[in-house]
């Protein structure tokens, strides 16, 4: 696993605190999907993030037929999204149209 506030890699998943920084791992990483989590027809099987800004995370994921490894970039803008039952994404209604046209500027 990889620490998001100092990007020390290669710390165990079972750790609570980082080893290099001291920051809680569990309340840093609470917004991420878990490592294990399948994505588009079980094509791809995220590992653990790699980074988190203000539009979303990216997460290091193995693309499962070719078994290479792939970066993902989740749309993830944490001023107004939510995790909501599943991990689901929620945004509250007044910010969707905000939401709408984020999504469009990150996905072209």
């Amino acid at each position: 696993m990889r620490c998001l506030q100092c990007h020390q890699d290669g710390v165990p998943s079972s750790t609570i605190v980082c080893p290099s920084c001291g920051i809680h791992l569990p309340t840093l990483l609470r917004d991420t999907l878990p490592a294990g989590t399948l994505l588009q027809g079980d094509a791809y099987r995220l590992d653990y993030p790699l980074g988190k800004g203000g539009f979303g995370i990216t997460y290091r994921a193995m693309q499962t037929i070719l078994e290479r490894v792939v970066a993902i970039k989740e749309f993830y803008p944490q001023e107004y999204t939510f995790r909501g039952e599943a991990m689901h994404v929620s945004v509250p209604a007044p910010q969707r149209e905000r939401y709408s046209k984020n999504l469009a500027r990150f996905v072209t």
